[in-house]
């Protein structure tokens, strides 16, 4: 006898999750550790877009801190917007979730922007990674 648990079945799920996650982390600080000040619209616009694109997202704050190239540590409440992907939707709209972050990176004065993608790949091997987008690479938005 398998020791698999048919999780789907158990639930009596109508449908299985998306195997694929992606995470968008919206710091409520800038580079200078000064506050920004419309992070409720970066979140918002974070929340609308992961919703239009993947049909929901979901948000958690969490409290981080980093250190800067100087050696100055900033403390921050950061938002964790995240949604589970249809890929082949989600591949399709990724310049307007690149436009989005770079625009955020780039208004907020943010030494980085986090994102982090994970779920199984094509041989269902789980995989986490995470990117920044460092300030020198924001696009003009």
């Amino acid at each position: 006898m398998s020791n698999f648990l048919d999780l789907k079945n158990r639930l009596r799920a109508s449908s299985e999750a998306s195997a694929q996650k992606f995470s968008i982390y919206i710091a409520d600080k800038d580079e200078n550790n000064e506050d920004v000040p419309d992070i409720g619209d970066w979140i918002t616009g974070a929340i609308s877009l992961l919703t239009e694109i993947n049909g929901g997202s979901t948000k958690i704050i969490a409290q981080g801190t980093w250190k800067s190239d100087n050696r100055t540590v900033t403390n921050d409440a950061t938002s964790i917007i995240y949604s589970f992907i249809d890929p082949e939707t989600f591949f399709r709209r990724l310049d307007d979730i690149v436009y989005f972050l770079h625009d955020y990176g780039k208004r907020t004065s943010q030494g980085a922007v986090m994102v982090e993608f994970s779920g199984e790949d094509e041989e269902g091997i789980y995989q986490s990674r995470a990117y920044f987008i460092e300030k020198a690479d924001y696009i003009s938005a």
